[in-house]
């Protein structure tokens, strides 16, 4: 198979914007952004870290935990990872979904950002 798989493989992604742990060998560790996530792999945004494709890497997913990869592919700052194990997407929350779904308050203008005088202009005119 080359660099990349097949299109059909892929399974579906979570668009997120999350932050985790990743770290690979012993000691240092860095702050990544996931960008998405699947039940097997997922992306990162990670432009302090040096990662090629092909190291093995651990990163720190909260609630899911710590979770072993393998880097896949780099590009600029954004690494594709995917995971030695399969993990749940849905266990990943945000909030109160609640407060994400409710409908908006419909518009309304304030009386104080009414013009306070009259704000004809003569000759300024509308076509």
């Amino acid at each position: 198979m080359t660099g990349r798989e097949d299109k059909s493989e892929r399974q579906p992604r979570v668009a997120m914007l999350a932050k985790a742990q990743l770290s690979k060998g012993e000691g240092q560790t860095w702050q990544v952004l996931v960008r998405n996530l699947s039940r097997q792999g997922l992306a990162v945004k990670c432009p302090a870290v040096p990662l090629r494709a092909g190291e093995i890497i651990t990163i720190d997913l909260p609630p899911i935990g710590r979770v072993q990869g393998t880097v896949r592919w780099v590009r600029n700052d954004i690494a594709g990872i995917r995971l030695d194990q399969e993990i749940d997407p849905g266990q990943l929350h945000f909030g109160n979904r609640e407060t994400i779904d409710a409908k908006p308050e419909p518009f309304r203008v304030y009386d104080r950002f009414d013009p306070e005088r009259n704000t004809y202009r003569p000759g300024f005119r509308r076509r």
